[in-house]
């Protein structure tokens, strides 16, 4: 019912120095409604949503760009073999700090089993 009463008063104040006070203040759900206010926190919603699932997209590549580079980058290219176990335990691990970790253990190590013990 809240909803209605804030769609009502959108619509009464919406050409008045009052609607720009409203709009700020509002924090309803608007989502089923088409005036100002709500098709301009449907777009804030959209943007945050859209910023949030891009950042996490750009983790994730670090993520997996670590673990890679570990596995197919410098093991490999020092002919050094990884077991499907470790490499299983490198594309499953999201802790950019373990992954910097081995990154610079591989540089020097002579097997896999000194960075994964």
């Amino acid at each position: 019912m809240t909803e209605i009463y804030a769609e009502l008063i959108e619509q009464g104040i919406s050409h008045t120095d009052a609607a720009q006070l409203w709009r700020d203040k509002m924090d309803t759900d608007l989502s089923f409604f088409r005036s100002e206010s709500a098709q301009r926190l449907r777009a804030q919603g959209r943007e945050q949503g859209f910023e949030q699932g891009l950042e996490e997209g750009r983790e994730q590549g670090r993520e997996q760009g670590l673990g890679q580079g570990v596995a197919r980058s410098v093991l490999t290219g020092r002919g050094i073999e990884l077991s499907a176990d470790q490499r299983k335990l490198l594309a499953d691990t999201t802790d950019v700090d373990q992954l910097n970790a081995w990154l610079l253990q591989a540089v020097t190590a002579t097997r896999a089993e000194e960075l994964f013990g």
